[in-house]
């Protein structure tokens, strides 16, 4: 368990990158709402069918909400179709994680990489903000709101 880590940057082995991102990272976003930011990470750093049979880590992404599966559905009209699409990565290669809390992410990460030292090459959040009622995110009258969560969460 514990607080996820950053990687050695050396340990990937695909010159060519995007942004940063490189095949056979290891990414975790956080509160990712429709995740079409970790779809887009997907396309980048996990590897294709093609080289299944590598040696080397084929990339994955762990995509991140603070909301449930249900209000993600209720605000973003193609969250289905973004699901479905990072789902045929394999559930080995991504990994969806609802209710996730950025300040407590040993505690609600998905089960399955609670009990793992996680490493990732990268680490991001695009937009920390505080969730509001309606489940949209939280804008400038919630600053102060916001700013404490990323203290909470560095």
């Amino acid at each position: 368990g514990g607080r996820p880590d950053q990687k050695d940057m050396n340990n990937y082995d695909d010159l060519d990158g995007t942004m940063g991102y490189r095949r056979g990272m290891n990414v975790l976003t956080i509160g990712d709402g429709d995740f079409t930011f970790s779809l887009a990470v997907a396309h980048l750093v996990v590897r294709g069918a093609e080289s299944k049979n590598n040696i080397n880590h084929p990339g994955m992404v762990v995509a991140t909400s603070y909301e449930d599966s249900q209000t993600l559905r209720k605000v973003y009209p193609d969250f289905d179709k973004t699901l479905d699409s990072l789902n045929c990565f394999g559930k080995s290669n991504v990994v969806i994680g609802y209710n996730v809390d950025a300040t407590r992410l040993d505690s609600t990460l998905p089960k399955e990489l609670q009990s793992k030292n996680n490493l990732f090459h990268r680490i991001c959040w695009n937009f920390p903000c505080s969730a509001v009622k309606s489940g949209q995110d939280g804008q400038n009258d919630a600053m102060e709101q916001n700013k404490e969560l990323v203290r909470k969460f560095v």
